[in-house]
């Protein structure tokens, strides 16, 4: 069942806990429905409220083939190719804990630690729930 605001908007971070350990959405929003006896625990909040941000890296490929005579081939050349992941370099996060436990004769939310946080890795020197930071790569091919 959904207490409070139930609209995905202005989460107020609180400036006194590192943003790393802040969750991505306000935890006191959610409480166990009341049991029913006809129903079971079913609570009236929608499907797809928990929402990530949004998901968008872009990747460019730049590549020219330049003809040249090598070793008597006609048909020999040398490919450049210029290679940009994340061009925008856009922090993407990924993976967010959205597990809540119930527990307790009245049902207190009982969370973990990792309840509403990125929390998988992304890699080396990244941070939690994070993607590679903008990369570039020059190759050059020759055929013969």
């Amino acid at each position: 069942e959904l207490t409070g605001e139930p609209i995905f908007s202005g989460y107020t971070v609180d400036s006194n806990v590192p943003y790393p350990d802040q969750p991505h959405f306000n935890l006191a929003a959610f409480r166990m429905p009341q049991p029913n006896g006809n129903a079971g625990n079913f609570g009236n909040s929608g499907v797809g409220i928990l929402r990530n941000p949004t998901w968008h890296e872009w990747d460019i490929t730049l590549s020219r083939r330049f003809p040249i005579t090598f070793a008597g081939r006609r048909n020999s050349g040398i490919k450049l190719q210029f290679q940009a992941y994340n061009v925008f370099n856009e922090v993407q996060f990924t993976t967010l804990n959205a597990a809540f436990t119930f527990s307790g004769p009245n049902n207190s939310v009982i969370n973990s630690a990792n309840t509403g946080k990125y929390t998988s890795s992304g890699g080396s020197n990244l941070a939690a729930g994070t993607i590679q930071p903008r990369t570039l790569g020059l190759t050059a091919r020759i055929d013969w």
